[in-house]
This record gives structure tokens, sequence and C-alpha cells, in this order.
């Protein structure tokens, strides 16, 4: 059974069949980064930067400049990194009870609930400023529309509130929307 506090992270009771586990004290640093990078799930980064180098090649009519290759890859791994964080973040009671995902830092308590929202946020801004300066600015405006369409798809659950300021009702959201995609099309 799993009980949540969200000022702090899910703590999770284990049946008594299970084995207890065994507190650590103070975590070295490599774990605590290794808990971090976790919440980013990098499989599935991984997978968004095998299909953007293809796609930066067909753009660029062959291979594109090598800082705004290194800077569109950098900034979508901080985006794809935020969104997946705030996954972790909003999931975390899900996580805890499912079998499969019941080990991510989150739901076993390792990391706390705040410190993951902080990174997530903090993964986001920095995304959108490595793509701004990088590569321009209506990479930078797909960067927070992709971050926010992630999350966004999430603010059907009551949790996902927690992660954003109003507007969190349909209506609004697809203001909000419209208005991001019409300041990407101003930049042109």
């Amino acid at each position: 059974m799993a009980t949540i506090d969200r000022n702090e992270s899910v703590r999770v009771e284990r049946r008594q069949d299970e084995p207890p586990r065994v507190d650590r004290g103070a975590r070295p640093l490599q774990d605590t980064l290794r808990n971090y990078l976790a919440l980013t799930k990098p499989r599935i980064i991984e997978l968004l930067l095998v299909t953007t180098v293809p796609a930066m090649v067909l753009a660029a009519g062959g291979w594109p400049d090598f800082g705004v290759a290194v800077g569109t890859l950098i900034g979508g791994a901080f985006a794809a990194g935020g969104a997946n964080t705030f996954n972790s973040y909003l999931d975390r009671d899900i996580d805890a009870v499912m079998h499969r995902t019941g080990e991510r830092p989150l739901a076993t308590g390792v990391l706390p609930a705040r410190n993951a929202l902080i990174f997530g946020w903090v993964l986001s801004v920095l995304a959108i400023v490595i793509l701004a300066l990088t590569s321009n600015l209506v990479a930078a405006a797909l960067g927070v529309a992709a971050i926010a369409m992630y999350v966004c798809e999430m603010i059907d659950n009551d949790r996902a509130r927690e992660l954003l300021p109003p507007p969190s009702r349909p209506k609004e959201r697809a203001a909000v929307m419209e208005w991001v995609m019409f300041q990407m099309g101003s930049f042109g």
C-alpha cells in the first residue's frame, strides 16, 4: 500500500513477505546522480535523439552546422528529460504500486518529490535557453510546446494540476496552446 504526502516523497509500505529495504544512510553522490538520471527516462530520450539526427540531416540537405546540431541534441534531451521528470513526479503514487515501476526513485522515496519537481523545471528551462541560443526561437518555442503538450496530456488527472499554474481547465488549455502556436508563427 502506498501513502502520499504531496510535500514529500511517496512512502511505500511493503508486505510482510517482502524483504525489508536496507537504509544505507547518506547515499553517495553517484547513487543520487543515478536516481536523478532515472527520473529523465534516458531510454526514451535515446529514441528521441536517434530520430533527431536524420531529421537535421534532411532539413539541412547534408550535415548541419556542428554547433546547431549539438545544441539541438542537448536542448532536445533536456526538454524530454524535463517532461519525463514531470511524468515521474505525477505518477509516483501509481509507480509505487506497479510491479514494473515500483523501484523508481520517487516510488521508493529515495528522492524527495519536491526535488524532482524542481529538477524537472530546471531541465525544462535549460532546454529552452539552449535551444534559443544555439538554434533559434522557433526551436525554443517548439520545445516549450512539446513539454506543455506532454504535461497537458496528463492534466485530466488531478495530480497534474500540481505542476502548472492556471489555466488548467480544457477551454483555457486550448486558448493557451493556440497562443503558443500563434507566437511560433510570428517568429518567422
